[in-house]
């Protein structure tokens, strides 16, 4: 009798953990997200991502800019999260192109044409959360398997 109800207050507590987590991540208003890429292949890359969660819907604002392309790209995703399980997250998105980069090389185009080409689908995506905590976001993205960091910010900032 003992071991069920340790069990048991030790599914709640697992259970609240991560309820917590998912609500602690879900309610922070604002992140932002920087990549650089330097690689013969494509050249050197910047993206910005800045992201604003409303409850389980969110608006991301992404600039591109690099080798092979005139110009910075701006595209605005607007997503929500459908479901959420043991820190794992499935988001339906839509990537919309604001501003348009005119295609200098394509050879070296190739994460700017991958942004484009997003944005003529909707899509499901996968990702998990590696680690929150009151200041970053870190998230594996299952589709291109990659990990990304997100710092936390103020509306203000």
């Amino acid at each position: 009798m003992k071991m069920w109800l340790l069990f048991a207050i030790s599914a709640c507590i697992f259970g609240s953990s991560l309820w917590f987590s998912h609500n602690q991540f879900v309610n922070h208003d604002n992140f932002s997200s920087e990549l650089r890429e330097s690689t013969e292949l494509h050249g050197d890359w910047h993206i910005l991502t800045k992201v604003n969660f409303t409850n389980n819907k969110y608006t991301a604002e992404v600039f591109v800019d690099g080798s092979g392309i005139d110009e910075t790209a701006i595209f605005r995703e607007k997503g929500r999260l459908y479901s959420f399980y043991n820190g794992s997250y499935r988001v339906k998105s839509d990537l919309t192109l604001l501003q348009q980069a005119k295609v200098d090389n394509a050879t070296k185009a190739s994460p700017y044409t991958h942004f484009l080409f997003t944005s003529q689908q909707g899509k499901y995506r996968n990702f998990k959360m590696i680690y929150n905590d009151q200041h970053v976001v870190i998230i594996h993205v299952n589709d291109n398997d990659y990990v990304q960091l997100y710092v936390k910010s103020n509306p203000s900032q």
